[in-house]
Parts: structure tokens; C-alpha cells; sequence
């Protein structure tokens, strides 16, 4: 994505352009999952001096405007944003956190919760965090 188009993204999301904006969007298409602590530490290494509430503030206008999304980890109970809006899963391994799109596994779990009873008009987004332990996390 060039620089054109990440700064559009705001400006679609009806968004005012500003230095701080840019930045934290920025770090966040590099991150793809970051909690407003890490994004906090990453912007003050590299020189942009804001202070945390102004992250938080930008944090909550881009998952307001459906430029982020959040997942809270289910072992640490911690709230990452997440640059992919789009429904998918999460591939948990030590702190690594990747997205994982299975239509597949998405589907299966929509059937059960249809066979136990649930209107299917009434499940929204299906979203598993898979915790992976050992090894190296390889996504084929």
C-alpha cells in the first residue's frame, strides 16, 4: 500500500488527515496487531512525541470509522487493534499473532451453533483464536 492510499483510508472514512493519524495508522499497517501500549513505545522510538490518550483517542476513531478492529487475547485478556477488518480467526503463538482465514472453520461452527438452536440471521462474526503450542507457527 503506498502513501497515497493508506492517508485515502481516512479520508474515505470521512477523517480528518492529520501528522498523528498518519502515524499511528502507519505503524499499525506494519504491526497488523498492537496494543495502544506497543503502538505508544513504537511512535515514541521513532520520534513522534504523543502522548498515550492521543493514541488511544486515534486507536478508538479508526475502529469507529472501520479502518481497525480489535481482539482481546483470550490468555492475557489484553486489547489489540488489528488492521484487518474483515471477519477471521487468530493464530496465537508465544506473543505472535497472525490472522487465519478458514471458510471452512467458519462454516462448521456457524452449523453447530444452527443445529444447537440459533437462527442463523442471528450470528454475526465468528471469530476463534487458535493457541498454538511448541514449534514453529507455519501458515501454508
Amino acid at each position: 500500500m503506498n502513501k497515497d492510499t493508506q492517508y485515502c483510508n481516512h479520508r474515505a472514512a470521512g477523517l480528518k488527515d492529520t501528522p498523528q493519524r498518519r502515524a499511528v495508522y502507519s505503524a499499525m499497517l506494519e504491526l497488523k496487531h498492537a496494543s495502544a501500549d506497543e503502538l505508544t513505545t513504537l511512535l515514541a522510538e521513532r520520534g513522534f512525541a504523543m502522548p498515550p490518550s492521543t493514541i488511544y483517542r486515534t486507536l478508538e476513531t479508526f475502529e469507529r470509522a472501520g479502518l481497525l478492529s480489535t481482539f482481546r487475547h483470550p490468555a492475557t485478556g489484553r486489547l489489540y487493534y488489528d488492521i484487518t477488518t474483515e471477519a477471521h480467526h487468530h493464530l496465537l503463538h508465544d506473543t505472535e499473532i497472525s490472522d487465519y482465514e478458514d471458510a471452512g472453520l467458519t462454516q462448521i461452527i456457524k452449523n453447530h451453533l444452527i443445529s444447537r438452536g440459533i437462527e442463523e440471521s442471528k450470528i454475526g462474526h465468528v471469530r476463534v483464536a487458535i493457541q498454538i503450542n511448541g514449534g514453529n507457527l507455519l501458515l501454508i
